[in-house]
């Protein structure tokens, strides 16, 4: 992982800008590439590998409006949620209410810890970028 500092706002007083880091973004890695890279390290074809996590993508979505959290151990564990306007009375609740859904990604403890280690963080590249301005 690499980080440029970053000049924005101070979320907590926005007249003031300071400098955080942000990462940087890598090219896209695209379901093909990841089941090409995947078949070198086993014994199973890009082809198939392929077919299998379209099988899983075109899957989960029945399973999350299913009501059925996806827990795909040990990196993480997939779920929906909802945003709805508050009423006084359950009985004045309806489908109209409803604002919004929402996909929670909430990662594994073990994944989680992997990504805060000491070990991680100190090899995170740190790069200098003299004329880093706002981030609209």
């Amino acid at each position: 992982m690499t980080l440029k500092k970053l000049k924005k706002a101070n979320p907590l007083n926005r007249e003031e800008e300071k400098f955080y880091f942000a990462p940087v973004q890598g090219s896209i890695i695209t379901l093909s590439e990841m089941a090409e890279q995947l078949s070198k390290t086993c014994s199973i074809s890009s082809i198939s590998i392929r077919s299998v996590l379209n099988a899983f993508f075109e899957e989960l979505p029945f399973l999350l409006k299913n009501g059925h959290p996806v827990r795909l151990d040990p990196f993480c564990s997939i779920r929906l949620s909802v945003s709805s306007n508050g009423k006084e009375n359950a009985e004045d609740l309806t489908r109209d209410d409803i604002k919004d859904v929402h996909i929670i990604v909430t990662p594994s403890a073990r994944f989680k810890a992997n990504l805060n280690s000491k070990e991680f963080i100190k090899s995170i590249k740190i790069i200098e970028e003299p004329n880093s301005e706002t981030e609209n």
